[in-house]
């Protein structure tokens, strides 16, 4: 019974300027009571690192959630290198950002980990990140039509217009949807 919008912000290659996400978040804060949009999945970040408080894609987070809105970020996926969490929107205090964990392709839950990729630290703030982790390994999901993603890894590739891949990008909509 989920409620799904989808503000798609990239263009067909999967690429988007800040400009792009700030018109997206805008769209769900203007039609969050029409379409009953409650939470704000952005498994994306920004390209340069630097503090929540005058980065324009973190004010327009928290814009959003002061209009009542729940942002939910992907936390990068530069393992525990020193900038790792420093990139909006996951760096905002007022987001909650999602780590990945690998489930290592087994039932046992004895083999699942924090995923090595996945993005975690203090910011330039001083914040601890993520907040949370959740599967984020061998995720499978649409692929779009076109999509650089097929060249890129082409083993990821599976039948029927889907694709198997990983990422605090495959995360974060865990978190969102729960």
């Amino acid at each position: 019974d989920a409620n799904l919008i989808d503000v798609k912000v990239s263009d067909d290659g999967g690429n988007a300027t800040i400009l792009d996400v700030l018109y997206g978040l805008q769209f769900a804060v203007d039609f969050k009571d029409q379409l009953g949009i409650r939470v704000i999945n952005l498994s994306l970040e920004s390209t340069v690192p630097q503090s929540y408080k005058v980065d324009p894609l973190d004010a327009a987070v928290e814009a959003a959630w002061f209009k009542g809105l729940v942002g939910v970020a992907a936390a990068g996926n530069r393992g525990v290198a020193s900038d790792a969490v420093s990139y909006a929107p996951g760096n905002d205090p007022y987001v909650i950002s999602v780590g990945g964990t690998d489930d290592g392709g087994t039932r046992n839950l004895s083999d699942d980990e924090l995923a090595s990729w996945s993005a975690r630290g203090v910011t330039q703030d001083g914040i601890a990140k993520p907040e949370i982790n959740a599967p984020g390994a061998r995720i499978v999901s649409n692929l779009a039509p076109g999509s650089q993603f097929a060249t890129l890894c082409p083993t990821c590739v599976l039948t029927g217009g889907m694709i198997r891949a990983g990422g605090t990008s495959m995360a974060a909509p865990m978190v969102a949807g729960a």
